[in-house]
């Protein structure tokens, strides 16, 4: 069986493994999930469901020397990594007047000049964007609401004031760099208010006053821009109900709540309940604006991921918008306070590599749909992990429909084309794929191994035209498995991929 730490060396002979012409194949489903549109000063990129990261360390720690690696070992900017895993918002959080901290990124150089200039790169490439106002000089979250030192002397009606011309300013200029964010939040975990002690919870007509001012500054502005109230602890449904209860008795306006997830796999069948009954509750639409899972358990991060998709994608009515992973660029090191949550190993001084996590956000099923990520290669071999002993190069055929993962004729290939699948439901499984191939390779499986079963294959048969391959009653009670195919095939011989499914029975 393949390595799970590899250096896929062919890859570096292909510019793209994003491969077009699958015959006469089963097409490919495609989505779209982006819209572009213009108003008078700007363009926007909106997206329908939000696969989100919020990288707001990211300029710094390319500042000092950091760059980023996918799994194939290629270095590339780090929204670009994103951008090929499925992510297509980016969340910017941004305080008032931040200090960056000696030693430490702290809050960083998050201020209106820097968040801007992230959200900029970021809409260039057409990433939706979402705006997280602290309202602070530094962490707002349940424990942590102090007033900006600029507005330490104002009364509550003078906060108000405050509170407006400070979003109507970033909001002015965000737009003028060219940039409408789909998002703003308005706070951050404010399960006990904002501002404190002013618009403290205990103050709720004032909390909800001060929200307000905000509120109406972002719609005056962009009335497109969707508001998010944003709080911690999604899995304490009766804390949640509480505080949205207290924000509407008091007039509170908002358009999309808001959650912080850091519960950890397992907890599917929880926040998904929730998710449902506060979408229902309070009619609007749900979003995990905060999530991340221990680095240093790569699986159980992917399968954490994977679950808070799965949560969102269920809320009825399309009213689940979203799950953004929380600096999944992060290295657990001094300079980020040993932040343990990213998605990123660091194999070499100031190199990170990004884990199987962020692989997940180009899992397009659902519990009980297809688990496999892009299962028709439609982000190249994104999600896909390849071990190989004799590099060989990626064809491109011409015409066709769809995708497909094609190894070119022309080269010797023997190696395994892999994923790992995470959050699998026990049950019996299927694991199918369609292929096209000359035959004659000295090897030549579709295989799956369930953790803890053993390893199961079929071998590929010569087809020249589209032919599905099954294994049926694959038994997984672990959670986990890794399927894939496994080819050793000489030059001159062929094999296609598409629509690889692996689908409880």
């Amino acid at each position: 069986m393949p390595l799970r730490i590899f250096r896929a060396c062919f890859l570096c002979l292909s510019a793209a493994a994003l491969l077009a012409g699958c015959g006469a194949g089963p097409a490919a489903s495609t989505t779209t999930t982006t819209t572009t549109t213009t108003t008078t000063s700007s363009t926007s990129t909106t997206v329908a469901v939000a696969r989100g990261a919020d990288v707001s360390w990211s300029t710094q720690l390319a500042a000092l020397g950091y760059s980023w690696e996918d799994q194939t070992q290629t270095t590339l900017p780090v929204l670009q990594i994103l951008k090929n895993h499925g992510v297509n918002l980016i969340r910017i959080r941004t305080f008032v007047n931040p200090t960056i901290m000696a030693g430490s990124l702290g809050v960083g150089d998050m201020d209106q000049t820097g968040s801007i200039a992230l959200a900029k790169a970021a809409s260039a490439m057409r990433f939706a964007i979402l705006i997280d106002f602290h309202l602070s000089d530094t962490w707002a979250d349940p424990g942590h609401q102090a007033i900006p030192a600029a507005w330490a002397n104002d009364d509550y009606s003078q906060l108000q004031t405050s509170v407006s011309n400070y979003v109507t300013g970033f909001m002015q200029a965000l737009l003028a760099a060219g940039v409408t964010p789909q998002y703003v939040q308005m706070g951050n975990e404010i399960n006990s208010g904002l501002l404190w002690p002013i618009g403290e919870y205990t103050n709720s007509a004032q909390m909800a006053g001060l929200l307000n001012a905000g509120y109406s500054a972002v719609k005056a502005v962009s009335p497109s821009t969707q508001v998010i109230i944003h709080l911690a602890n999604l899995s304490n449904l009766s804390d949640l109900e509480w505080f949205f209860d207290l924000l509407q008795t008091n007039g509170g306006k908002w358009d999309v709540s808001g959650f912080s997830y850091y519960d950890g796999p397992g907890t599917l069948s929880t926040i998904t309940a929730n998710l449902q009954t506060l979408a229902a509750r309070y009619d609007k639409p749900v979003m995990i604006c905060e999530m991340g899972y221990m680095e240093s358990d790569f699986m159980d991060s992917a399968d954490d991921v994977k679950t808070a998709i799965e949560a969102v994608a269920a809320v009825p009515n399309g009213m689940g918008v979203g799950v953004i992973y929380w600096e999944p660029d992060a290295p657990d090191n001094a300079t980020t306070d040993n932040y343990s949550m990213g998605a990123v190993s660091e194999p070499a001084t100031d190199l990170l590599q990004f884990n199987t996590a962020i692989d997940q956000f180009l899992f397009t099923g659902s519990a009980t749909g297809n688990q496999i990520l892009d299962p028709d290669f439609a982000s190249g071999t994104n999600g896909w992990q390849i071990t190989t002993t004799t590099p060989a190069a990626i064809a491109t055929p011409a015409g066709g429909q769809g995708t497909m993962l094609s190894l070119a004729q022309k080269a010797a290939f023997n190696g395994s084309i892999w994923q790992d699948v995470t959050g699998l439901p026990s049950g019996a499984y299927t694991l199918s794929a369609w292929i096209e191939s000359s035959g004659g390779q000295a090897t030549a499986q579709l295989f799956v191994d369930p953790t803890g079963a053993g390893n199961l294959t079929v071998n590929l048969p010569a087809a020249s035209s589209w032919t599905e391959v099954q294994i049926p009653n694959i038994p997984i009670a672990q959670a986990t498995a890794q399927v894939g195919f496994t080819i050793n095939a000489g030059a001159g011989q062929w094999v296609n991929l598409e629509s690889v499914s692996l689908t409880k029975n």
